[in-house]
């Protein structure tokens, strides 16, 4: 396969057989992802990545393929996926360095192209934290873009087939898209990107435009699985810290029920002795002995109970 390709030029634009991004900043040493989407006439073609190397002539570029479908590859930095049922292939760029700043090329075998210019630089003037963002069926993501100063213009949120949502509210493809840092001529800041009532079908590449710079960002859609959860029934040490359990009584408990049932024979004893007294009321030095014994037994009584309590 040429590696150089020489593609005759005499005023021609791409085709709009392919689409990406066309302009897009990237930090020293960084990676960087290009995707390209291409149509139905392309699918049976081999796909490539090439880098304008300079105009032979005013009529003549000299194209370098940098990377292709077929697996080849100038440097081991760049690698290239094709998604033939997406129709989209990504271009994987490694640890950027600034001799990459240049004009590039999504491209169908043949004529049908898509110019993409990358600069490389310490101090990009619009990114994104990461490219990959993941959502969940149903639920919603931010994405924030974030631009410096002396970037003016439009901004916008788009799919990566070129169709876009402008304003501070939109839709795509059902999606619901919320943009808010809107409008022209702000000096500095982000651009935060609201993606609501996500589906399965939402996943796919996007990307943040703000002026004429964009960058690309891919989509995830994931079904919002129920991860395994813990019991909500509480368990035995759970249950003892809050609710009153049913242990064995204390031995507090224990003895007290002992007192009780001491002072109710005692009680006993005490009304017994109450009749012989009534009985043998005559006999005083018998009253007197039974009165004694009494006293004695409640002291007993007292006394043992003492010791048990110890």
């Amino acid at each position: 396969m040429n590696c150089i390709l020489l593609i005759l030029l005499s005023g021609f634009q791409g085709i709009d057989s392919i689409t990406s991004v066309k302009r897009v900043e990237v930090g020293v040493g960084r990676t960087l992802i290009i995707p390209c989407y291409y149509e139905a006439i392309c699918s049976s073609y081999y796909k490539l990545f090439a880098r304008d190397i300079g105009a032979e002539s005013s009529w003549r570029t000299i194209w370098i393929t940098i990377v292709d479908s077929t697996s080849y590859s100038w440097s081991e930095r760049f690698s290239m996926s094709d998604d033939p049922t997406q129709r989209l292939f990504t271009v994987t760029m490694k640890n950027m360095k600034v001799t990459d700043t240049g004009s590039y090329a999504c491209r169908c075998e043949g004529y049908v192209y898509h110019t993409v210019y990358i600069l490389v630089t310490e101090y990009p003037r619009l990114y994104v934290g990461s490219q990959y963002v993941t959502g969940h069926v149903g639920g919603s993501v931010a994405i924030y873009c974030n631009y410096s100063i002396g970037v003016d213009g439009h901004k916008k949120w788009c799919r990566i087939d070129g169709y876009c949502a402008g304003g501070n509210y939109n839709h795509i493809s059902g999606l619901s898209v919320k943009m808010s840092g809107n409008g022209y001529r702000v000096s500095t800041g982000v651009l935060k990107v609201t993606l609501r009532r996500l589906q399965e079908s939402n996943t796919g590449w996007y990307y943040c435009s703000v002026g004429d710079l964009q960058v690309p960002v891919h989509i995830t859609v994931t079904q919002n699985t129920t991860t395994q959860q813990t019991s909500t029934m509480p368990t035995v040490d759970d249950v003892s810290s809050t609710f009153p359990t049913n242990k064995p009584h204390s031995q507090k408990d224990f003895n007290l029920a002992l007192l009780l049932g001491l002072l109710g024979l005692l009680l006993l004893v005490v009304i017994c002795g109450s009749l012989i007294l009534v009985i043998r009321l005559k006999k005083r030095s018998r009253s007197i002995y039974c009165i004694s014994s009494v006293l004695s037994c409640m002291a007993t009584c007292i006394a043992t109970f003492g010791e048990f309590d110890k």
